[in-house]
């Protein structure tokens, strides 16, 4: 298992190559968007951290929302890291 400074270690947005455990810290409410070609969409944000350090989690699978209790521990495959003005956020693609 990866640790978060690992796979940040790239700064480049990418897909995260290793597992990453996560405790899911805090989490919001869902909340709802529109896309660019006007589809409503749902997406959630939680605080997670690998033990070691604390990062943004988003999800943008509404099925996948229930998994993301606060407490709960997560191995995390399929996500892509992204820097965006020095705040580290791994982004849910599917689990």
């Amino acid at each position: 298992m990866a640790l978060i400074e690992e796979v940040f270690r790239n700064r480049a947005s990418r897909p995260v190559e290793r597992a990453v455990n996560l405790l899911i810290v805090a989490r919001n409410q869902p909340s709802t968007y529109n896309t660019s070609i006007g589809e409503e969409k749902n997406i959630l944000t939680v605080a997670a951290s690998d033990g070691v350090q604390m990062i943004k989690v988003i999800i943008n699978y509404q099925s996948k929302f229930m998994k993301f209790k606060t407490g709960t521990t997560l191995s995390v495959r399929k996500c892509i890291r992204k820097t965006l003005d020095g705040e580290q956020t791994l982004i849910i693609t599917s689990m």
